[in-house]
């Protein structure tokens, strides 16, 4: 009898997929904002890489081999991934809106 994947490892998974692709759609010339540049590559967009190559990785893993064991350099490269995501996202929705990094002071 083959052991089934449980869903909260196939959320995890979908999340850690979808983590690095929102990084990667902040960058879209569609916003007017900053472009991303395959020339200037730094270690935040290495990071990401990484973390999508993992997530394919562990998305094989569950669907074809129906049999995980252990999840844990998954879920750390995973919430990595997400922090990064969250906190650009938040100065990227910021800049996005108008607001100023650092508003003016009197």
């Amino acid at each position: 009898m083959v052991n089934q994947v449980k869903v909260s490892i196939k959320i995890k998974a979908f999340i850690a997929f979808v983590m690095p692709i929102l990084y990667y759609l902040m960058f879209l010339p569609v916003w007017n904002g900053n472009e991303f540049k395959i020339t200037k590559i730094d270690i935040i967009d290495i990071i990401q890489i990484a973390s999508f190559v993992i997530a394919v990785i562990n998305l094989f893993l569950i669907f074809v081999k129906k049999d995980v064991k252990n999840q844990t350099i998954f879920t750390v490269v995973m919430v990595i991934s997400a922090f990064l995501t969250c906190f650009f996202g938040i100065f990227f929705v910021e800049k996005l809106m108008g607001i100023p990094l650092f508003p003016p002071q009197d």
